[in-house]
């Protein structure tokens, strides 16, 4: 099992921390003007599928809170 931490860092916008591989992130998570949440990658790193699942639930979930 995977510990994937999501930081708030201002309205609608998470960093993605693995942190067994890293004190950065490795992702962010934001939420673009017309409502789609989009997740990319930082420089200088690669996402395991365990992380791309992780973030797709994160996103799942914000979705589902904004449509209740």
């Amino acid at each position: 099992m995977l510990y994937v931490r999501f930081v708030p860092l201002a309205l609608n916008q998470w960093s993605v921390f693995v942190p067994v591989q890293s004190a950065k992130p490795i992702a962010r998570v934001k939420r673009r003007l017309d409502g789609q949440f989009v997740a990319r990658s930082t420089a200088g790193h690669t996402l395991s599928r365990e992380v791309v699942a992780a973030c797709l639930d994160f996103i799942e979930d914000r979705e589902r809170k904004q449509a209740a």
